[in-house]
């Protein structure tokens, strides 16, 4: 998911005396739990009442980008670093490659007993090698792809100007955002896609929100958040609004506004990241200092919740503990959020109890 800094354990902790990047990273991780919540409704478009899907639809549409969202922190965390590769490489395959390997076996497992009886043992090690073990890992491969990018990363935003990478974030947003969107656009109302020879391979997909982190914050200016307040509105409103009109017109949920690269989930993001950077210090002076405590404890927790909560997800939907609780349990007006709590409760007290253990707080 992003693919970011999750914990002292998992990817790059964050440096003291940056509580916003805390309290980013725990909300984040709420939003996560609820994305896949709320999916369970949003794809049933037409299956379940009008109020339902637009009670999940506002819910999924204010907390997307989360997966790029943690990107972004760990573009912020890790590129300022500098290190020699050997360093490097140990600290990453510690905090990336043992839990890797640990729940990909755990979900493998999983799969095997619940879901896929008769998955022999290639094919478990062919799902490993492309992603199709379970649905939230795959942002392990993206976060270990970024990784291995990141000491040559590191090199060019040391030198580069600050005309330079800009031209870099443009050149992304044009070729992995804009680009894609036209082309789906021009594919539905004319039933031919974009024809776009241009290619540049190094300025497409996550690598673009990775280094949008790192100037976001190398390069931060107070005067940013003003403008950055009504662009996260209205791309809110613009996912809530278009979404919404794109799913009636085609008669299903179309997941056009979803995208981690379409552009008002970039320019989402990318707000969001201002906001939550410039107000930092004025929330942590408005919070308590036992909140504080708890959202540094959950945010440390966080790679474990978003590792382990698929499991309670598929507990609750199973029902195993005597009853069924998911987002359409109920309304999901106040289902999703009650569910996004029962998951991410005992997720974060499981990641919690491993933390403390000698040998398995190393795989969370």
């Amino acid at each position: 998911m992003s693919g970011a800094e999750f914990s002292g354990r998992g990817p790059e902790c964050p440096r003291q005396g940056h509580f916003w990047i805390e309290f980013l990273r725990f909300a984040v991780m709420l939003g996560v739990v609820g994305i896949h919540v709320s999916a369970d409704v949003i794809t049933e478009w037409g299956k379940v009442p009008a109020a339902w899907w637009w009670s999940a639809h506002l819910y999924d549409s204010l907390i997307r980008g989360c997966v790029p969202l943690f990107v972004m922190i760990s573009g912020a965390l890790l590129l300022s670093k500098q290190e020699g590769l050997a360093d490097f490489f140990l600290k990453r395959c510690r905090r990336i490659l043992l839990p890797f390997l640990f729940w990909t076996a755990v979900f493998l497992i999983w799969k095997k007993f619940h879901k896929a009886p008769d998955m022999t043992l290639f094919d478990a090690l062919r799902d490993a090698a492309g992603d199709r073990v379970y649905y939230h890992l795959w942002f392990l491969y993206v976060i270990a792809g970024l990784y291995l990018a990141a000491p040559i990363l590191r090199v060019f935003v040391r030198h580069a100007s600050a005309s330079e990478l800009t031209l870099f974030l443009s050149l992304w947003f044009l070729l992995s955002s804009i680009v894609p969107a036209v082309s789906k656009v021009l594919q539905t109302l004319t039933g031919e896609p974009l024809r776009w020879a241009l290619s540049v391979p190094f300025a497409q997909g996550y690598i673009g929100y990775f280094l949008l982190g790192y100037c976001l914050t190398r390069f931060f200016n107070s005067a940013w958040i003003k403008p950055a307040c009504p662009l996260w509105l209205a791309s809110l409103v613009l996912c809530i609004a278009g979404e919404g009109w794109l799913s009636l017109q085609a008669g299903r949920f179309t997941g056009f506004f979803y995208d981690n690269f379409s552009p008002n989930v970039v320019i989402y993001t990318a707000s969001f990241f201002v906001i939550a950077q410039g107000w930092g210090d004025r929330l942590k002076g408005l919070l308590g200092t036992k909140l504080r405590s708890v959202i540094s404890s959950a945010s440390g927790a966080s790679f474990g919740i978003y590792l382990m909560h698929p499991l309670w997800i598929d507990f609750y939907n199973s029902g195993w503990g005597g009853f069924v609780l998911n987002g359409k349990s109920h309304h999901p007006l106040w289902m999703i959020p009650l569910t996004v709590a029962a998951i991410y409760l005992p997720s974060w007290g499981c990641s919690a109890l491993l933390q403390k253990l000698p040998v398995l707080r190393k795989v969370v």
